[in-house]
């Protein structure tokens, strides 16, 4: 939902006009994401480890650390023999030592594929203030992706817009990365002023396509603002998240949550509108719809286990790592 339509829905606007948008397309402070800016943003960023957030029901070989019955690469504890438990894993040592027969547990490395699903529809290309949204979004997966490169991971993603989706494979190494980084820049400029009205792809669609395109056991990290049906991909998630871990991370502009109390004109792109935002009313209406639509999204997030981190185009992108760098029960 763009901002004009938000604005449309609490149904207390003055008499709207018609302007033309003051952003320039070959405009790039916030609006559009440039290749060689967006690397040196990233060299400067703190490091930090990406850790899935949900224990997987899937197991796939590699580098993350998994709790298993047998034998792996790692010690982690000693408990009571169970029936079933591998003879060659007892500790003698404490079974001696207690007269009761105890296994050794082992941590065993996990390979982890990561896919980013970024959505760079119309209704990203907003900004009251700081930045657009789809360029937030964009600079996040950078962001994530580069780091998950760093710390080993298979990178894979799946860009979208209104028209088209495309697949990345998982694959290893730095390369990834730029493949990536080039089609996400690729997407990103694809969104003008032209393109504001034309509606995004709903996401049961994103999800199965998603399905289809990864294996058992993949960390995958959902970036949008939610806002095209996805109370109606309850369903979908759920078989998504059933052998996969899934976070969501949603990002919003100030000014979708709350208007300024003055008169002010508003514009997707191709349409303007002039508000009276001293009109009590008309911002408890804009307010109560916000409000209503994030219920929706937190709903079916909760509902499936899928952590929801909240991003705002006035945060600093950086933070991202104080929630996704948490070890399970932090």
């Amino acid at each position: 939902m763009t901002i004009i339509e938000q604005l449309k829905k609490s149904r207390f606007l003055n008499l709207p006009g018609i302007g033309t948008p003051k952003v320039q397309e070959d405009e790039t402070d916030g609006i559009y994401v440039q290749s060689k800016s967006l690397s040196s943003w990233i060299l400067q960023s703190p490091r930090f480890k990406i850790r899935p957030n949900a224990k997987s029901l899937a197991m796939a070989g590699g580098q993350y650390l998994s709790k298993l019955r047998g034998r792996g690469v790692d010690f982690s504890e000693v408990r009571l023999y169970q029936a079933g438990d591998d003879i060659r894993s007892i500790d003698w040592r404490v079974t001696a030592r207690t007269s009761k027969p105890h296994t050794k547990l082992y941590e065993e490395e996990r390979e982890r594929p990561v896919v980013l699903v970024v959505d760079q529809s119309p209704n990203l290309f907003f900004g009251s203030q700081y930045v657009f949204k789809s360029f937030l979004a964009a600079r996040l997966s950078a962001l994530i992706g580069y780091h998950a490169v760093r710390q080993g991971d298979r990178l894979g993603s799946l860009l979208f817009n209104h028209e088209r989706i495309l697949d990345l494979p998982a694959r290893r190494g730095q390369q990834s990365w730029q493949v990536f980084c080039r089609h996400l820049t690729e997407f990103n400029h694809h969104l003008t002023p032209k393109t504001i009205q034309q509606k995004a792809l709903p996401w049961q669609k994103i999800i199965s396509h998603l399905q289809h395109s990864i294996r058992p056991g993949t960390l995958v990290i959902l970036i949008s603002d939610f806002s095209e049906h996805f109370a109606e991909a309850g369903a979908s998630l759920s078989r998504l998240k059933k052998h996969n871990d899934v976070i969501a991370i949603h990002v919003s502009d100030p000014m979708e949550k709350a208007l300024p109390a003055q008169f002010a004109r508003y514009t997707d792109g191709q349409e303007t509108l002039s508000v009276n935002g001293h009109d009590k009313g008309f911002r408890s209406k804009f307010k109560e719809n916000h409000e209503a639509y994030m219920n929706q999204v937190t709903k079916v997030c909760k509902k499936n286990a899928v952590p929801l981190i909240q991003m705002s185009t006035a945060d600093d992108p950086y933070t991202i790592a104080h929630y996704l760098d948490r070890k399970p029960g932090r």
